[in-house]
């Protein structure tokens, strides 16, 4: 609010204000017009002193709303990417491949079968020709040495893994595929539900099976702790799920989950997750993925996701944090010293830019 004395050295500065513009425009004496200069300048001071405090107090509380506003968008916004370490036991597990490769060769336990696969390839023509006479769809093999070479894939391919008591099951969809064998001493197969034909391979024999987008399946027979493993996968996403029949005989689809770790080591955070939990990776990028195939799944997993959301209970949680979050927990003391710097440099230039108008 304006008092008296305030509105009479205001319209008082006015007219002086008007003699100095005059007076510029004139041959007024240099002497006269510094004198103006000077009282102007007096009446300003006098005004500047009067003013509210409450000015100044909205000049800090416009700073301080903008620096608030400033955290709050830091808090509602996640990281871009989430660094993670997991190690989880599951009784299946999809991933989504990335790029192409494969899944390396080792021993088996003597006995596999596959469904799926449209053409069935071997350096034995007699073996050749009865897959070519059964159809390539259905194979069971068992041989005294029995190995995997490799099973190769095209990126975007998704692949199956579930465990077992006595056999594990790896299945793959989406794009086109192969799996290769070797085979050697005492061996029989049967092609298409026929019956089994023994032969005998003193050399090892290889076979390779191939398959178009199709979904293919192998299963692996194991003896008690054995398990197969399999290092260095990229994957680009990761779901925990498996078939589980109802008592109305509906198959469903439910966790797979059994237990499990997880630490984000940009905020400290340690989660341990519990049986039936759902649990969701994407935009994958791994700098360790191993995968333990036997009586369970087991992973463990390092590197960073894009996407990561837990399900417990039917409610979904992002695991993402917030900016705020990170900082907060990466540079404690930092956070205060930034604020209070913001806080100081807003202020000062509203102080600037603003003038006297608040």
């Amino acid at each position: 609010m304006t008092t008296p004395e305030q509105a009479a050295l205001r319209a008082q500065r006015s007219a002086l204000a008007l003699r100095l513009a005059q007076g510029l425009g004139e041959a007024t004496p240099v002497a006269e017009l510094k004198d103006l200069q000077t009282r102007l300048q007096l009446i300003d001071g006098v005004l500047a002193d009067a003013a509210p405090p409450g000015h100044a107090l909205r000049r800090h509380l416009i700073a301080l709303l903008l620096v608030a506003a400033a955290v709050s968008l830091a808090a509602l916004l996640p990281m871009p990417r989430v660094s993670f370490v997991l190690e989880l036991d599951a009784g299946a597990a999809q991933m989504r491949m990335i790029k192409s490769g494969n899944l390396a060769g080792q021993p088996l336990d003597g006995e596999m079968r596959a469904e799926g696969f449209s053409r069935i390839e071997s350096a034995d023509p007699a073996l050749a020709q009865r897959a070519l006479d059964g159809g390539a769809s259905q194979l069971a093999l068992q041989a005294q040495r029995l190995n995997l070479r490799r099973i190769s894939f095209p990126a975007g391919a998704r692949i199956d893994f579930e465990a077992g008591a006595q056999t594990v099951r790896v299945a793959i969809d989406g794009t086109a595929h192969a799996a290769e064998f070797e085979i050697g001493g005492q061996a029989s197969s049967s092609f298409g539900g026929s019956p089994r034909e023994a032969g005998n391979y003193a050399v090892a024999e290889w076979l390779k099976l191939v398959a178009g987008t199709a979904p293919t399946e192998l299963w692996f027979t194991r003896k008690p702790e054995r398990s197969y493993l399999w290092r260095g996968l990229q994957p680009d996403s990761l779901r925990l799920v498996e078939r589980q029949s109802g008592a109305d005989a509906q198959v469903r689809l439910v966790s797979a989950l059994r237990q499990g770790l997880l630490r984000l080591p940009a905020t400290g955070r340690e989660l341990r997750l519990i049986a039936g939990s759902g649990l969701e990776l994407d935009g994958l990028q791994l700098d360790q993925a191993d995968l333990t195939l036997g009586e369970q799944v087991g992973l463990r997993l390092s590197g960073s996701a894009q996407r990561m959301v837990l399900e417990t209970g039917g409610f979904q949680q992002s695991l993402k944090p917030s900016l705020l979050d990170y900082v907060a927990h990466n540079h404690g003391l930092g956070l205060i010293w930034s604020a209070a710097g913001l806080l100081w440099g807003i202020s000062t230039w509203l102080r600037k830019a603003l003038g006297d108008k608040f």
